[in-house]
């Protein structure tokens, strides 16, 4: 594999190097700097279109054909906390083509990528840390009332990781819904996490296919009565699609210690097999600091 300088962007042959230097330039486009320019201006009809514009434009150069089902689910005159299920980083090409304005929670690592900090650092989304969980539900309560006074929509990552379809949803974004009375919208997106294998390869691949599907709404006031359901649902939607979900392997995908997720207890094999490692670190652990002191 070519890797460029940096270890995020890489190809598999010398013949796609041109490719990817054409989608990094797609990437990074005028057209972030004119989104960033939009949401700080609280334009958020342009930002939108320019949202739209700049996501179509990344699928063009690397061929990334997106297949949209379920649109009529969508109230182009609603304000909803957008539940996506989180299959990789191409995940926003799909969402920026709802036919709705957003705001965007993400991890705050993330303000470490170049012209992404300067996106991130807009009313168009806000940052927090899953692994400090009061901390991010308090953030969430404290900006999600902005997002929905301008007309926009929260997009969040129930998941709060990108590891596979195995990673159980956390409660926040359904939380948030209830608090504020908003509809919830959820989206399953499958097939992005082969057009950007990013964190665990730094690969790009050409000629993939994204698929987004649209859920019906959760009525105002019952997400989080229907979390399980909607969980559920999403799942075996997720896994009857094609292409399908990203799935995650603890022994090749790493067990990522220190980041804040778990396991559907759907998925059995896959949840003993982080129990079993969480609790021999734990083990480990407790005997290191029993261990006296010479």
């Amino acid at each position: 594999m070519i890797v460029l300088p940096g270890r995020r962007f890489g190809v598999a042959s010398p013949t796609q190097l041109v490719r990817l230097l054409r989608t990094l330039t797609a990437v990074f486009s005028r057209d972030v700097d004119d989104m960033i320019d939009a949401a700080r201006n609280h334009d958020w009809d342009l930002h939108r279109r320019l949202g739209r514009r700049w996501a179509n434009r990344v699928l063009d150069v690397t061929d990334t054909r997106l297949e949209i089902v379920g649109l009529s689910h969508v109230d182009v005159n609603e304000t909803y906390v957008v539940a996506s299920l989180h299959d990789g980083f191409a995940d926003a090409l799909a969402l920026m083509n709802l036919p709705l304005p957003l705001a965007w929670v993400a991890r705050d690592e993330l303000a470490d990528w170049r012209r992404l900090d300067a996106f991130l650092d807009t009313p168009a989304a806000f940052t927090l840390s899953p692994e400090e969980p009061v901390a991010a539900m308090r953030t969430m309560l404290s900006e999600a009332p902005r997002v929905f006074e301008s007309g926009r929509s929260l997009v969040v990552f129930p998941q709060g990781t990108l590891l596979g379809i195995e990673a159980a949803f956390s409660p926040g974004a359904f939380r948030i819904a209830d608090r504020f009375g908003r509809p919830l919208l959820p989206v399953v997106v499958t097939g992005s996490h082969r057009v950007y294998e990013y964190p665990f390869s730094p690969r790009v691949r050409f000629g993939q296919t994204i698929r987004m599907e649209v859920l019906p709404a959760v009525e105002p006031g019952s997400a989080m009565d229907s979390m399980s359901r909607i969980e559920r649902e999403m799942q075996d939607v997720a896994l009857a699609a094609r292409p399908g979900p990203r799935r995650y392997r603890p022994q090749r995908d790493g067990f990522w210690d220190g980041y804040a997720f778990e396991i559907s207890a759907r998925f059995d094999v896959v949840a003993e097999a982080v129990g079993s490692h969480r609790r021999a670190a734990a083990s480990d652990a407790d005997a290191k600091s029993a261990k006296p002191l010479r």
